[in-house]
């Protein structure tokens, strides 16, 4: 039950930065609109697709998503992530905010596999 809630936070939460993440880059960066849609294609495309499988292989080295360890990596991936969302805004540079917004997007992926237990 508390996995599946958890799941739906994160859910959420992944879909409010989709949403709101193109306007924020319209106001705060002031770039323009092709810019935009590159920079945040490329990072909601790839980052937590890489994570995903990454994070599949790693897990699966330490006993698979049923394994003692499994819950450990998915706090490690939160805890990571978390502080890097508290220092995302913090940055007012496009060339600095984007790398970080992919690694949170990167670890979001991370968790994903473990929680969903495939």
């Amino acid at each position: 039950m508390i996995l599946a809630f958890s799941g739906t936070v994160f859910m959420f939460t992944d879909v409010a930065v989709a949403f709101w993440m193109s306007d924020y880059f319209m106001e705060i960066f002031k770039v323009d609109e092709e810019m935009i849609f590159l920079t945040f294609s490329i990072i909601r495309f790839t980052a937590p697709t890489l994570g995903m499988i990454i994070s599949g292989i790693i897990v699966q080295k330490y006993g698979g998503y049923e394994g003692k360890h499994s819950i450990l990596f998915v706090f490690c991936f939160a805890a990571v992530e978390c502080v890097l969302g508290i220092l995302l805004t913090t940055f007012d540079s496009l060339e600095i905010f984007a790398p970080i917004l992919w690694l949170v997007s990167f670890l979001f992926g991370c968790k994903f596999p473990i929680l969903v237990g495939k």
